[in-house]
């Protein structure tokens, strides 16, 4: 699952024009000038993208921090590989 935390740090990066290293799992919405309403749906919809999983709404309101995305984004994965056939 590291593959899948990588991809969501260069996800981040390129959606907000930061360093990969300029962040880490503790940072949240608040801590990225463009991590904003606007942006925070940006974001949602290129893991979406890049993963090929579909988030609900509760979940892209549920997480606090990188660490509970990259959580969140295994889970989705996860699910995703149990129901292809």
């Amino acid at each position: 699952m590291n593959d899948i935390r990588s991809g969501v740090f260069r996800i981040i990066a390129g959606q907000f024009s930061v360093e990969e290293n300029g962040f880490s799992d503790k940072t949240g919405p608040g801590d990225l000038p463009m991590w904003n309403s606007l942006g925070h749906l940006q974001l949602v919809m290129a893991l979406e993208k890049h993963f090929q999983i579909r988030l609900t709404a509760d979940d892209v309101m549920s997480f606090e921090d990188i660490g509970d995305l990259v959580a969140l984004v295994e889970r989705a994965v996860r699910n995703a590989l149990r129901e292809t056939p």
